[in-house]
Formats: C-alpha cells, sequence, structure tokens
C-alpha cells in the first residue's frame, strides 16, 4: 500500500459523456499510486447516464444529485469523498499524466498552502488560424494565474484543496450557476487559508471554437455574478462591471501570453468582444425582468 496522502478527484458531468470518457481515461494513467485516489464523477441530470464512460475505471465511483448546477453536484461529490486532499477537474478537460502527483507534491512541500490552482493550458483546432471565438478565449480563458494571484481564487477546471478547508468554510453555493468557484476562494482566502498557483499542475482544455458555445459560457457568467455584484456594488456598478468584462488586468498576468497576431486576430476580436457585450446586455434585461439564470 502506498503511504501518499489520499486525493478523491470529483468531476460534475451534464450530458458530455464523450469527453467524460476521455478524462477519466487519462486519470488512469496518472503516475500517482493507483491505491491513493479516488475518482467521483456526479451526474447533474444528464439526458443519458454517464454510466458507460465510467464503466471499467479502476476507483471511479458514479453518483447523481437531482439538483440543478455544477456546484450541487460538486457538493454531492464532496460528501462522499474520502480524500484528505479534494482535486477538481470537469468532463471536458484532460489532465497530463503528472496531474494528481504534481498537485499533491506542491502541497506536501508548502504545508503553508491548502489551496491551489493550477494551469489550465488551452489547445486551438490550428493555432496558426484561430476562429474567432478561438482568439477571444486565447486572451481571456482561464487565466488561472491571475485568478490566484490577484482575484484569490481558482477556477475548479484545476483545483486541489485540502480537506480542512471544506471542514472550516463549507462547500460552494448551491444557488450560484456561475462563479460560485469565486465565491468560495474567497471565503477560503477570507478564513486565513494560503493559496497558490502552480504552472507544473497541468490541464488542457480546448478553446470554445463556435462563438454559440463561448456566448453559452458568457451568458451563464452573467446569471451568476449579478447577484453578488448588485449586493456588493449597487445595480449601476454591476451592469456596468458585467458590460466591461473580462477585467484587462488579468490579461497582463494570467499565466500565458496575452496577444493578438495580425490584423485578422485583431479584427475578429473586436468584432467578438461586440457581439459578447450586446448578448451581455440583452440578458441581463432578461434577468431583470424575472428570467431564470442560464445552466
Amino acid at each position: 500500500m502506498s503511504q501518499r496522502p489520499l486525493v478523491s478527484v470529483i468531476i460534475p458531468v451534464f450530458n458530455d459523456s464523450d469527453s467524460l470518457k476521455r478524462c477519466l481515461n487519462l486519470l488512469s494513467l496518472q503516475t500517482y499510486p493507483k491505491d491513493s485516489f479516488e475518482i467521483i464523477v456526479v451526474d447533474n441530470g444528464s439526458a443519458e447516464s454517464p454510466s458507460e464512460a465510467s464503466s471499467g475505471i479502476v476507483n471511479c465511483r458514479l453518483l447523481s444529485t437531482p439538483k440543478k448546477g455544477s456546484y450541487c453536484a460538486r457538493n454531492r461529490g464532496l460528501e462522499d469523498a474520502r480524500g484528505s486532499i479534494i482535486a477538481f477537474t470537469d468532463a471536458d478537460c484532460r489532465p497530463e499524466p503528472d496531474w494528481i502527483e504534481s498537485g499533491v507534491s506542491y502541497l506536501e512541500t508548502h504545508p503553508e498552502c491548502s489551496y491551489l490552482g493550477g494551469l489550465i493550458e488551452l489547445e486551438y483546432r490550428d493555432p496558426s488560424r484561430k476562429s474567432a471565438s478561438e482568439v477571444y478565449e486565447s486572451l481571456h480563458a482561464f487565466r488561472q494565474k491571475g485568478f490566484v494571484e490577484q482575484v484569490g481564487f481558482a477556477a475548479t477546471a484545476n483545483l486541489f484543496v485540502r480537506q480542512a478547508v471544506f471542514d472550516t468554510v463549507g462547500g460552494f453555493k448551491e444557488s450560484l450557476r456561475s462563479g460560485g468557484d469565486m465565491e468560495f476562494g474567497r471565503r477560503a482566502l477570507g478564513a486565513g487559508f494560503g493559496q497558490a498557483y502552480s504552472p507544473r499542475t497541468v490541464i488542457r482544455h480546448d478553446a470554445r471554437y463556435r462563438y454559440l458555445d463561448l456566448r453559452k459560457r458568457e451568458l451563464r457568467k452573467v446569471g451568476g455574478l449579478l447577484p453578488n455584484l448588485l449586493a456588493k456594488r449597487g445595480t449601476l456598478m454591476a451592469v456596468l462591471m458585467i458590460l466591461a468584462m473580462p477585467s484587462p488586468r488579468l490579461m497582463r498576468d494570467g499565466g500565458r501570453p496575452a496577444q493578438l497576431h495580425g490584423f485578422r486576430e485583431m479584427s475578429l476580436y473586436i468584432i467578438v468582444v461586440g457581439a459578447l457585450r450586446v448578448a451581455r446586455a440583452v440578458e441581463l434585461m432578461r434577468l431583470s425582468l424575472g428570467g431564470e439564470p442560464r445552466r
């Protein structure tokens, strides 16, 4: 038996069995001892059960929750987690072979750190000719270093947390459809738990190729961020901050180069920024009329 800390890897999934299967296969190839980690997949109401994707994967359990929202699914996983370290990723992520080993090793050598965000490396269909949405994502998506060092949280696509943090501050806020990782991270930071960023703890994620997929993600973020911003900033400031998203400062120190290459990428970027601002404005109006936050 290995003497390494037991790690519980929690993965929420919603209608994405193909990506989940790929993610689980990569987790089965981890360099970390097989008897020292468990995988907990939580189905969040998929049209078809992801049981086939998770079958045959060693140390993998499939749970489910009727509550809508990825943060509800993560909390359901936490209920059954046995590890002293909880690792989070998503079904559409691809962990490097040493992902768990790297995350655990960082925490073992930095006892002052209880909350670790790792690098989320974007990949493109054709890096030499990115789509409009890929151009936008290359500047703004998953700026994990900036999230951790400037904002006080890490995206749950690549996050390691000691169980003691959840014992102290509780789990994710289930009423949020988006932004729950930020809310939890800031709560942990406020309770005095040390945070860090590790560029060697790597998850790979495809940049969104289609504008409709990018728009869907951005509108979900609007619904997740709006309640907290309204409470803290007031209506006018909340609206202005959402329309101006994302923060330019994260581009300067987000863990990877932030630059546009040539007139084509600059033009596509301007078009996408304009389209998203219009889409956010329409979504804010829909929510103000009583609409439900998007999933």
